[in-house]
């Protein structure tokens, strides 16, 4: 049995550093999941990885950080499929000008 590579949720990573980030560990081999917001620029991203990088274990999820329940729904599916936490990358961020609260309470 080999040594498996690590496994990296990464979000932020449809845009910039995040994607060049996300590209450079599939490249590596690395056991690769992309965490974005909207499904249509997440899928778009990971195929464009998958193909620049020749690694097939590179896959997604849709979550919407800001809200905790979601993230945990996230966490049950990552469980769910078997997967396995390595490391984390967390490459979003984001300026608001007014002060906005989630559905959750939360700033």
């Amino acid at each position: 049995m080999g040594i498996k590579k690590p496994c990296c949720p990464i979000n932020g990573a449809t845009p910039g550093i995040g994607k060049a980030a996300a590209l450079a560990l599939a490249q590596k081999g690395n056991d690769l999941m992309i965490v974005g917001r909207n499904e249509g620029k997440t899928l778009r991203v990971t195929e464009e990885i998958k193909r620049k990088s020749h690694n097939k274990n590179v896959s997604y999820y849709i979550c919407d950080l800001s809200e905790l329940q979601d993230v945990r729904r996230l966490v049950d599916r990552i469980k769910g499929d078997g997967r396995r936490i390595d490391f984390l990358i967390n490459d979003v961020g984001a300026r608001f000008i007014k002060h906005q609260l989630t559905r959750e309470g939360i700033e």
